[in-house]
């Protein structure tokens, strides 16, 4: 990192400062004027002396109404169409970030997109763009599921989907952050405690984000009843 440093003071001058080197140290408040963020509630006590307002996640929805998404999934030779009546999506995660045996994850995981289908429901999922292995889930071919590709952004899959996404699904992804953001109707799960993880050492906080933590299968299916069940009623 050394050297990366030299470099960009060689470029940028000697006035170059890193902001996490002032996270703390009561001079980020001389360099920032103020922080846009999602849950400006939720910031850390180190940026609590600055002025942060909330980042309004408009703008990004409105993106569904432009050229962009069709030019994103055609660069990845899909159509949007494909994923534009997904009601459940799971964000995979990289195997080297997997606690555990593979299997037991891919195990879980299988466990939740069952239970969606066997709920009539529409399902996908996404490996990180730098999943170094190619179908971990062993799901190639398969037509009962989708698999969104993995070089977009998570975002565009709740973008392109606003109206019919109920479920987000993960357990540490920051794509777990932005789906209650995009999408306010959407439910965002996290498995990680099924899956050897604490939740709260990924996100502090996670319920103030919007995301619910679950311990079981029998949780999420109880969950996915209550929600299925409000949109009969509604």
């Amino acid at each position: 990192w050394k050297w990366k440093s030299l470099a960009r003071r060689l470029i940028y001058g000697r006035e170059l400062t890193d902001i996490r080197d002032n996270i703390g140290s009561g001079a980020l408040d001389k360099i920032v004027e103020e922080i846009q963020m999602i849950a400006p509630e939720l910031a850390r006590r180190e940026l609590a002396s600055l002025t942060r307002t909330k980042l309004s996640a408009e703008p990004l929805r409105r993106l569904a109404e432009t050229e962009l998404p069709r030019i994103y999934f055609e660069a990845a030779e899909r159509s949007v169409s494909e994923f534009q009546h997904i009601d459940l999506c799971v964000i995979l995660a990289r195997t080297d970030s997997i606690v555990g045996e593979l299997s037991e994850y891919v195990q879980t995981v299988l466990n939740f997109l069952h239970v969606a289908v066997d709920n009539g429901m529409k399902v996908a999922v996404k490996y990180h763009p730098k999943e170094p292995e190619r179908d971990y889930m062993n799901i190639a071919g398969e037509t009962w599921i989708a698999e969104a590709p993995r070089e977009i952004p998570a975002e565009l899959l709740f973008i392109v989907n606003q109206d019919n996404l109920k479920f987000v699904l993960g357990d540490a992804s920051s794509a777990l952050l932005s789906a209650p953001w995009i999408n306010p109707d959407c439910h965002t799960i996290s498995f990680a405690p099924m899956v050897n993880k604490r939740p709260d050492t990924i996100f502090p906080n996670p319920e103030g984000f919007g995301i619910q933590s679950v311990n079981s299968l029998n949780e999420f299916n109880r969950i996915l009843e209550e929600r299925l069940s409000g949109h009969a009623h509604a």
